[in-house]
């Protein structure tokens, strides 16, 4: 069944990309500070001197941000050193590279500073593959345990009308030091849990880990919940486009314009008369036609599920959008 999409205003709407998971943003999470920089990057790139070359002396300091999931710098500063020298530093620093590191969150950002001294401007590039981590990191497992205050997730009513249910992984990066969780995202388990238990993540309190030396590093593991006690009963039924008796199109306004091919998962809870009394869209859709969407899938019907009234079935119903506008499901 195909449905074409016309476009009268030319207004482009673009579909975003789906994440499995949704999570925390750069926004609210930490900026790490990383202190002094050169002994940690892999890949060092040294200025060049100005075909003037001044007679200065001394160092430039270069303020940082970098990309830690990519170990790319995002944005360079100089913030001391001769004027003449300030814009070879910055453009160097650029082309610095790091290890990647947290490549399972969101992105994540740190800073720090790059020195270059005067005698340092060869325009050199130095490989090193011994490079001390930008983060010191350790690996954790399921670190539940080690929680001194574990927090609980709530059960919220979304999550019992959708039949949310299992067990939530939640990826987690504590700091050490001060026992506070730097950035949780939800990596496996029912989406409609994730919200919930990356809140709970978040709010956890741990305690130092009991290690000679300095405490000063971050701890990846998982927190695991598991929701089984609280919801109610449902039956998965798959993927229910082949089975359902009648199947609407999403109505999309005319003056929407999509561009670009796309899946689109719509979450619904069967009722035993075959009605839908639930429809939230999976993943990361635009607000406008997340509304479409959901409300061509409240308007599917089923036929009436065998045995007792109430029974309910789980299960996603899919779109597919293509480039020409036009929708499959």
């Amino acid at each position: 069944m195909i449905v074409k999409i016309s476009a009268s205003l030319g207004i482009c709407l673009l579909l975003l990309s789906f994440r499995s998971i949704s999570g925390q943003t750069s926004e609210s999470a930490e900026v790490f500070s990383l202190g002094a920089l050169n002994e940690k990057a892999t890949r060092l790139v040294m200025p060049k001197l100005p075909n003037v070359q001044p007679r200065v002396a001394g160092k430039v300091e270069v303020a940082v941000e970098i990309d830690l999931q990519k170990g790319e710098v995002v944005s360079a500063t100089a913030v001391s050193g001769h004027p003449l020298l300030r814009a070879a530093a910055v453009e160097a620093a650029r082309k610095t590279r790091f290890a990647p590191v947290l490549e399972g969150f969101d992105t994540l950002y740190g800073k720090g500073i790059l020195t270059y001294k005067v005698e340092d401007f060869t325009g050199r590039t130095i490989l090193n593959k011994d490079a001390r981590p930008v983060l010191p990191v350790i690996r954790g497992g399921i670190i539940n345990g080690k929680a001194a205050d574990l927090k609980k997730p709530v059960y919220s009513k979304e999550a019992r009308a959708g039949c949310a249910a299992g067990k939530v992984e939640v990826l987690t990066l504590v700091n050490n030091w001060t026992g506070k969780v730097a950035a949780a995202k939800a990596v496996a388990g029912d989406e409609l849990l994730f919200e919930a238990s990356e809140k709970a993540v978040k709010e956890t309190k741990f305690s130092p880990s009991n290690i000679d030396g300095p405490n000063d590093f971050y701890v990846i593991g998982r927190i695991v919940y598991n929701f089984d006690p609280f919801a109610r009963k449902c039956v998965d039924g798959g993927v229910l486009n082949r089975k359902a008796l009648k199947l609407p199109k999403p109505v999309i306004n005319p003056d929407v314009k999509i561009r670009r091919e796309s899946t689109v998962r719509v979450r619904v809870v069967v009722d035993g008369k075959g009605n839908i009394i639930f429809a939230r869209v999976i993943g990361e859709l635009h607000p406008l036609l997340r509304y479409f969407f959901e409300t061509a899938a409240r308007q599917a019907k089923f036929s009436p599920t065998p045995g007792p009234g109430d029974i309910l079935v789980k299960g996603v119903i899919i779109y597919r959008i293509r480039s020409n506008g036009e929708i499959e499901n």
